[in-house]
């Protein structure tokens, strides 16, 4: 190969690095315990909230939380024993109950969830991010539902209601305590503007308390595009060695 053969693809390659380009790194702590390797700490909860091992969850992060509909006490999934399918020992929270309800956890008007809605469990975190930084986690919705009736649903509230799922959803038979399950999917939001916003995650029974819903969440993360200017150090000594391999070449070659 001649040297200007040799020499014309190290000078595209230059030019393609000479260029600014981007790429996600995690944001510096706009999420804190995001992986619930400590537990709760760092999010307010309502009803029943807890965190669970990978397994029998199926979760590929070493922890997840947990949120179900189940009550402490209630005979919610007969013939199973009463709480069998709450984990945290505390009832799920009212919907539309004025105080201590829902909506009053969330800061929201009463009604703002979908009618009928009649006991859940939730949780938030207050998040600051910039314009450009993308929220995402792992979700997987959970139900012993057996038919779509009842629509029992999983959302997010991120400046607004966000729906995740519901019994009306293409479900698979889970692994997990529960009958079935969506499977694990990931949410991703991107934030137009900067400033503080408060992440809420709930799953909520409709119409009865009978027949329990969970919601598994994991790897809550925001990650940061950050922008790499052509000035970038690691570009200049990129190039600096490409530059000092075409120079070998040509006086290997003379």
């Amino acid at each position: 190969m001649s040297t200007a053969k040799l020499i014309q693809p190290l000078a595209s390659l230059a030019l393609v690095l000479t260029s600014s380009f981007s790429y996600a790194q995690p944001a510096a702590a706009a999420i804190f315990n995001g992986h619930f390797t400590q537990g709760l700490e760092g999010w307010q909860t309502s009803g029943d909230v807890s965190v669970q091992p990978s397994q029998p969850w199926g979760s590929s992060s070493p922890f997840s939380a947990l949120l179900t509909t189940a009550s402490a006490r209630g005979w919610d999934d007969y013939p199973e024993s009463a709480g069998s399918y709450n984990f945290s020992g505390f009832d799920p929270t009212w919907i539309d109950f004025g105080q201590a309800s829902m909506e009053d956890f969330l800061g929201i008007p009463p009604g703002s969830l979908p009618e009928n809605s009649t006991h859940g469990s939730a949780f938030k975190q207050e998040i600051t991010v910039q314009a450009g930084d993308i929220l995402e986690f792992d979700w997987n919705f959970l139900t012993n539902e057996r038919t779509a009736d009842y629509l029992d649903y999983a959302f997010v509230w991120l400046e607004g209601y966000r729906e995740l799922a519901n019994t009306s959803a293409s479900l698979l038979p889970s692994a997990t305590p529960f009958g079935r399950e969506t499977g694990f999917q990931t949410f991703s939001y991107t934030f137009t503007q900067a400033g503080t916003y408060t992440l809420a995650l709930g799953v909520v029974d409709r119409i009865d308390l009978d027949v329990s819903s969970g919601l598994l969440i994991s790897n809550v993360r925001v990650n940061s595009l950050v922008s790499v200017p052509n000035s970038s150090p690691k570009l200049g000594l990129t190039l600096l060695g490409l530059g000092g391999l075409a120079a070998i070449f040509r006086k290997a070659r003379s």
